[in-house]
């Protein structure tokens, strides 16, 4: 069942499309496009700037809930080492990783079509769920 989230990503630069190409290996959930519900978060990855808004649509998320007790999370291991990620998951079938904790959200989109940017604009000084 498709599903679809709006959440802000941080940057410097000017995207008018997301590239696979603009990502790497050796980030903590790996090689993707990291988006948060955290305005705040995005306009420091902005330099303070706005952060981008956009629409994601997904289907199968690798969820990483760190709000369950310790013992009772799932797939550490999945992100050791940091290089490959991304490949491991999409043959497990997943499009993304989506991280909560205690209302935050942080989702690595694994595909760039999955990604409805729009302009940059004014975020507002709330978050999306």
């Amino acid at each position: 069942m498709q599903r679809t989230i709006v959440l802000c990503h941080g940057s410097r630069e000017d995207i008018d499309e997301f590239d696979l190409a603009m990502t790497r290996d050796g980030c903590t959930y790996g090689r993707g496009f990291y988006f948060t519900n955290d305005i705040g978060l995005g306009r420091v990855y902005s330099d303070g700037g706005d952060p981008y808004v956009v629409r994601i649509t997904y289907e199968n998320p690798y969820v990483v809930d760190l709000d369950l007790p310790y013992e009772e999370r799932v797939g550490s291991r999945m992100f050791r080492p940091n290089n490959g990620v991304r490949e491991r998951l999409v043959d497990l079938g997943y499009d993304c990783v989506v991280v909560l904790q205690e209302g935050y959200v942080e989702m690595v989109v694994l595909h760039p079509e999955m990604i409805e940017n729009e302009p940059r604009q004014d975020a507002g000084d709330s978050g999306s769920r």
